[in-house]
């Protein structure tokens, strides 16, 4: 089956699925995702309920030609759908209002010429090869999110500048996703905390922390190998923006007194290596493009690549 007859069976099932359910509407349509990669995405629409899910469907035509069935995928949709249905309380009618979305307005950081067809209709500030963007942050907490990004429309409709904006978003971005920088043993401990885990608590038969400061010291026993830390916000969303807050990073470097290798590990964060003399930033260039290419889904790649923090100059420099 290819991907088109896919989609319209999908369609179809979904629509009948929901056939005495006069007031749910179902179809599908693209979207323009982050780095300009296009998904399409199913919407069940309640005619009484003004947002609706979405679901994209590119990652089920992997698994339907796999050989799962079309009545599992409806299945678990359609239980995910029941699951969050109403969760997200969202009234259209505000977004309409400046006065009543301003304090939600927030930003985050993209690649620039990925997202040039985005850019031409989104309000944005340049800096360096990133594009500062902006949204509303309707929803958020550790599990789940909701956002909605402004268009240039959306500045038309509120009367409202781009200075306006950009002011707002640089306010309130650090109340609503405060920045966090953890080491990355601790990411790792965090990480195995949450998958892995026998009964008793262990990993590979041995406690976290064990298991963690053993791998710590093989890789800090590796030539060259520096002292990472992982940069992002309390939620994980968007986090490499939190990069741009005033202070995070002149902070950092002034507590160890040193320049600052910054790697764009994903749009959610981005690593911090303290610099020392003998290291040479362009050479980290490798390392990103690779984890790229092999690790980071290419919706959510932001650079490839290193920057280096100035903490005289308070400054993010592209080398």
């Amino acid at each position: 089956m290819t991907y088109e007859s896919f989609l319209t069976l999908m369609e179809e099932e979904f629509k009948s699925y929901l056939k005495e359910d006069v007031d749910s509407d179902v179809s599908i349509k693209k979207v323009l995702k982050n780095n300009g990669i296009e998904l399409d995405a199913l919407t069940v629409r309640n005619k009484s309920c003004k947002a609706a899910p979405t679901i994209y469907m590119n990652s089920y035509y992997d698994e339907f030609t796999g050989g799962r069935t079309i009545e599992d995928i409806v299945a678990e949709i359609c239980e995910m759908i029941k699951k969050n249905s109403g969760k997200i309380q969202f009234n259209l009618d505000d977004f309409m209002e400046f006065d009543k979305i301003k304090d939600s307005i927030a930003f985050k950081i993209v690649n620039a010429e990925a997202n040039s067809r985005l850019l031409e209709m989104v309000p944005h500030v340049r800096m360096l090869d990133f594009a500062m963007v902006f949204y509303c942050l309707v929803h958020c907490n550790e599990y789940e999110n909701a956002t909605t990004l402004i268009y240039n429309q959306h500045l038309d409709m509120w009367n409202v500048d781009l200075e306006s904006i950009k002011r707002l978003a640089t306010d309130n971005t650090p109340k609503l996703l405060p920045a966090e920088i953890k080491s990355m043993s601790d990411i790792i401990r965090e990480m195995l905390g949450c998958e892995g885990l026998s009964e008793e608590g262990c990993y590979n038969g041995q406690t976290i922390d064990d298991f963690t400061d053993k791998l710590m010291e093989e890789l800090t026993l590796a030539p060259d190998t520096p002292q990472m830390y992982v940069l992002t916000n309390k939620y994980r969303l968007n986090g490499a923006s939190s990069m741009f807050y005033k202070g995070v990073l002149k902070d950092f470097s002034m507590r160890y007194g040193k320049n600052l290798i910054v790697l764009p590990s994903s749009v959610h964060e981005v690593i911090l290596i303290p610099m020392e003399k003998e290291m040479k930033p362009e050479e980290f260039d490798g390392m990103v493009v690779e984890v790229n290419r092999e690790e980071v889904d290419p919706c959510e790649i932001l650079s490839d690549h290193a920057y280096v923090y100035d903490c005289e100059k308070d400054m993010l420099l592209m080398r």
